[in-house]
């Protein structure tokens, strides 16, 4: 998951730029790297072991919740007061 803010970067403003602000340009400009990496690590495995690694099965399925979790909280209403009662910042 922390690959995503490094591939954001890389990449994903031409992204962002092509899609835009939206949904969706933010999500894949943001998760795009990380989810190529996953996709090229289960085509690797089926490639030379004819399968997914369970281990690889398992973790993209953790962070397939992770991720659908980190978009839920990225686009609610709720995110933002939360985060500044947590860092104890007055509200905005």
């Amino acid at each position: 998951m922390i690959l995503s803010a490094a591939f954001g970067r890389w990449w994903g403003e031409p992204i962002g730029m092509t899609l835009g602000d939206g949904y969706w340009g933010i999500v894949l400009g943001n998760w795009a790297g990380t989810i190529a990496l996953i996709a090229a690590a289960a085509l690797y495995d089926i490639a030379t072991r004819g399968r997914v690694h369970p281990v690889l099965a398992w973790g993209s399925g953790a962070y397939a919740i992770a991720f659908a979790a980190a978009v839920a909280a990225y686009h609610s209403e709720w995110w933002p007061a939360w985060v500044r009662g947590a860092l104890g910042l007055a509200a905005g």
